[in-house]
C-alpha cells in the first residue's frame, strides 16, 4: 500500500495494514519512525539507556517532551534500579571466580565488589525491613 510518510499512523492501524499485506506492524512502524519528525514513545525508550540503545533511538539534535512528567522521578528511578537476590549474586560470584583464573586484571577488581556486596548484605539482612529505602527517599 502507498500510505504516506506525511500521515499520522496508530497502532491499530498498524496491524490492520500488517494483516491485510502480510507483514509485521512492529518492524513497519520503526521503518517509519527511522525518517519520521514525530514520534511518541514510552518513557523508557528515552530514560533507560539499555531500552535506547536496544531500540537505537538516537537524541542527538532531538527535542524531547515528556507528557505526565510527575512520572518522571519514578521512572527515572526504575531505570537506575536493578533487583538482585542473594542466589543471583552467588552465580555472578562463582562465575567471576572462574573468569578471574583466565584474566585476573579484568575479573579479579570485579569479584571483589561483588563479594563485599555479598558480604555486606549478610551483615545488614537482619536488621533492614524490606521497606526501608523506599521510607528514606520518598519524602
Amino acid at each position: 500500500q502507498q500510505r504516506g510518510f506525511n500521515e499520522v499512523h496508530d497502532i491499530e492501524e498498524f496491524v490492520k495494514v500488517g494483516k491485510s499485506v502480510r507483514g509485521c506492524p512492529y518492524y513497519a512502524s520503526w521503518s517509519l519512525a527511522e525518517n519520521a519528525e514525530l514520534v511518541f514513545c514510552p518513557y523508557s525508550y528515552i530514560v533507560n539507556p539499555v531500552i535506547r540503545a536496544g531500540v537505537e533511538v538516537d537524541l542527538k539534535g532531538a527535542i524531547i517532551i515528556f507528557d505526565e512528567a510527575h512520572n518522571m522521578e519514578d521512572i527515572a528511578r526504575e531505570a537506575g534500579s536493578v533487583n538482585l537476590d542473594e542466589e543471583t549474586l552467588f552465580k555472578l560470584q562463582s562465575e567471576l571466580e572462574q573468569m578471574s583464573v583466565a584474566q585476573p586484571m579484568i575479573y579479579q577488581p570485579l569479584y571483589e565488589v561483588v563479594e563485599g556486596l555479598i558480604s555486606w548484605i549478610g551483615r545488614k539482612k537482619d536488621s533492614v525491613k524490606k521497606h526501608d529505602f523506599q521510607h528514606y527517599f520518598s519524602r
